[in-house]
Formats: structure tokens, sequence, C-alpha cells
């Protein structure tokens, strides 16, 4: 039987080597998984991914200093050189006193089985059919003159923990989702929305025409916007923007000020409470020309802003250009296959989540784009001095 097909039994291998290692004690993760994605454009199929995965994760505390490693190898000397590996980083950094594992008494033993994992496995006929028709409802809504294409995928993930204390439990989930994303209107005067479904079991999903049809009167009905008059009214959140408003708040609160102090003050990244703040402390930094034109393209990395980014910016008349296919290729294997790639993009990786080699990577090809004048990357940075990885990377892209 192999790692893959046993995780309970590699994450005991792995604590017990951390514990003859001399760590006081240690927990570890164990993740796997299978996505199977698909879009569909203007009435074919436009692409189709199948990714797996696998990876291993150990914190070892010794005291009150942790650090915490991750591999995809298994091999017998790969976890050997991964147990030495975070020994000797715990041993180097500063003691945190709020760190430790649970006390053994306090452990969960027992837990019900919240049924988060279909068995069944779409085939890529059905993510296309999905696709298909989701965009030829929305299509069909009348006013709508484009179609950024239809998306359909599946995944499936199996996740393990084990601790030195005594804990050990695993998981697993599933995904079903389409969405669809179209045009209305001609030239300047161009709307777009979007609907999709997303659900743990193929049975709980939508139906494509009803979602194809929601993206296709959303965008008609933003034609030909009215601006309100000023004055104190109430406000009433649609239910898709009123989702997303506690992301925020947590988001706000999630950081930590001494880590923004090591941090960001070195590099002189300015911290902004809010987007005007942000404007005005880009603007008084400028030592550059400015932009030779209105034309902005958006990225964010924090999750859930780019709405927010992209209202403000439309409505102090900036322009957000369509990406060329070439930027388009250049940014596909930058991001993960659920990410829908356009103007404005959300990655959904933050800074310390993943390599920062592919948001800056996301950046670079989309200010070599013709038609972008200026870029805005909205980030959320990294909540511990150990996520924070490569910055000089940032700083190059800044020079």
């Amino acid at each position: 039987m192999s790692a893959i097909d046993d995780p309970s039994s590699l994450l005991a291998t792995l604590l017990d080597k951390a514990k003859k290692a001399g760590a006081d004690a240690a927990d570890a993760i164990f993740v796997n998984g299978i996505s199977l994605s698909t879009s569909y454009r203007l009435g074919k199929p436009e692409g189709l991914e199948r990714s797996e995965w696998h990876d291993l994760g150990l914190r070892v505390l010794l005291g009150q200093q942790q650090a915490m490693v991750s591999t995809t190898d298994f091999a017998e000397d790969a976890l050997d050189e991964l147990v030495s590996r975070a020994i000797a980083m715990a041993g180097a950094v500063p003691e945190d006193p709020f760190c430790g594992l649970i006390e053994p008494s306090q452990l969960a033993r027992d837990w019900p089985d919240l049924e988060l994992a279909d068995t069944g496995e779409p085939g890529p006929e059905k993510l296309i059919e999905w696709a298909r028709r989701a965009e030829e409802a929305a299509r069909a809504v009348p006013g709508v003159t484009n179609s950024e294409g239809g998306d359909a995928s599946w995944g499936r993930s199996h996740k393990a923990l084990a601790t030195s204390g005594g804990f050990s439990g695993s998981y697993e989930s599933s995904s079903f989702s389409f969405s669809v994303s179209v045009l209305a209107g001609e030239d300047t005067g161009m709307e777009r929305d979007y609907d999709w479904s997303s659900a743990c079991f193929e049975d709980d999903l939508g139906s494509p025409e009803e979602i194809g049809k929601n993206a296709g009167e959303g965008a008609v009905r933003r034609l030909n916007p009215r601006k309100a008059p000023s004055g104190p009214v109430p406000v009433v959140y649609d239910p898709r923007v009123s989702g997303g408003l506690i992301r925020h708040l947590s988001g706000a609160i999630s950081g930590d000020f001494q880590v923004y102090q090591a941090m960001c003050e070195r590099y002189g990244i300015v911290n902004c409470t809010s987007l005007d703040d942000m404007i005005d402390a880009a603007l008084a930094f400028q030592g550059r020309r400015f932009p030779a034109g209105p034309a902005i393209a958006f990225m964010t990395t924090s999750g859930g802003t780019v709405d927010l980014l992209h209202d403000v910016a439309e409505a102090e008349g900036a322009i957000m250009p369509a990406l060329s296919e070439v930027t388009v290729e250049a940014i596909r294997p930058l991001v993960n296959a659920d990410v829908g790639i356009g103007n404005p993009i959300d990655t959904g990786s933050p800074i310390g989540a993943t390599d920062i080699s592919r948001p800056v990577g996301i950046c670079k090809a989309m200010v070599s784009d013709p038609s972008i004048d200026m870029l805005a990357w909205c980030a959320n940075p990294p909540a511990t001095e150990a996520a924070w990885r490569n910055p000089e990377m940032v700083k190059d892209l800044l020079a």
C-alpha cells in the first residue's frame, strides 16, 4: 500500500521521526486531490484540464519555537530531510508565547460524518455539456452581444491531520460548479454580468439554463446606468455582495501590525486604510510619468475585492479592456484551473499561500498587453513573517 493510500500511517511515521529528532511536539497534515475543468465559448469547447496533486506538511515545536515545512516527496530519505530541516528552522526563530498544541484531554475523539463528498465523478463530456447549456441560455437573452464563456469544474480532495498529542482524523470533500459570463450592449456602452452554481453534491447544482438566463438578464439590466443623487439613504446590498462583506471584515482584521512594521515598512510599502488613501499615497510617491491612458487592468490576490476596485475605477471613467489572447495564454499556467482569466482577475491565492512568482508573473503579463496602460494589484500581505516569500520579486516589479 502506498503512502497516498494510507495517509494515517504516513503521518504517524513522520511524527515519530520528528519526536526522535528532538521535537517536543509536532503535527502533520496530508492533502491530496484531483480536479477536472473545462471552458466553452461562443459555441465551441476552448479548454480541458485535469490535475492531481498531493502534499505533506509538518510543524515541529521546540519549547515555544516552531517551524513549518512541506514536501511532495514521500520517500524515506526525503522525510528524514524534511524533519531535519524543520528542527533546524525551529531552533533559529524567536519564541512565540502563543504557539503549542491542544491538551490531550481536550482532543475530540468522535465526530459526525458531515457528508461532504459525492462519490460520483463526472466525465469531461458532462462538464462541457453544463458549460454549453449555461452559455447558450445566456446568449439567448435579448440584448446580450458577446460572451466570455461558460466554465464547469469538478474536484475531490482528501485531508488528514495527526498530532503528537494523539489526535488523528481525516475527511473527504467534493465540489461541482459551473458559471457563465456574458456582455450586453455595444462599444463603450457594454456591461458584463455573470452567475454560477456550486455544490458539494452534483444533485444540488442549479440548472445551467437558469444560471445562464440570470447572467444574461443581469448584464442587460446594467445597461444605461444613471448616477444616483447624493444624500443620506438606506443601503441595501445585493445578496451576491452581502455574502462577501464578512470576508472583507475578517481579511481586514486578520493581519498583524507588528508583521506589517517588520516586513512592509522595511521595503517602503505603505499601509492604506481606504481606496482614497491608496490613490493619494500612490500619487504622492509617483516619481515617473503618469500612465499613457485610462486603460487599466485589475488583479487581486486578496480575494473578493476585484468587483469593488472595478466599480470605483469605472465611476472615475477608467476603461477595462479585454486581455489579448497572448496575455491570456501567458497567464493560464500561473493560475489554478478554476480561475477565470480576464480583466479584472481574482487569482484566489493570497501572497504567502503560493509562490509569489505567480502573481508577479501575472502582473508582468498584463502590463505587456498593448491595450493596457496601467495595472492595479490589490493584495493582502502575509500575516506571518515566515509566509513572506521572496519580496525582492515585488521590488523588481516596481523598479
